[in-house]
């Protein structure tokens, strides 16, 4: 996950039939603030929009087949 000026990516390496893609852009990310400060070493961002594009909108997709087509999620990064 990248997040410059309340704006970023959310990416990954994705494996698909033995092939590797990297750093695929699954969501475009937008936040309230700009502002990141670390507590104990972890920053914890709240209010970030999630836009998945279409990369990212297909393996969502195939894993979650019932899912509305506008949830919810968090994501941690470690």
């Amino acid at each position: 996950m990248e997040l410059d000026g309340g704006s970023g990516e959310l990416t990954a390496d994705v494996d698909s039939l033995g092939d590797t893609s990297e750093d695929v852009v699954l969501a475009d990310l937008s936040a309230d603030t700009a502002d990141l400060t670390a507590r104990d070493d972890v920053i914890t961002l709240d209010d970030v929009t999630a836009t998945l594009t279409k990369a990212g909108a297909r393996p969502s997709a195939a894993s979650t087949p019932k899912a509305p087509p506008s949830t919810r999620s968090t994501c941690r990064s470690r």
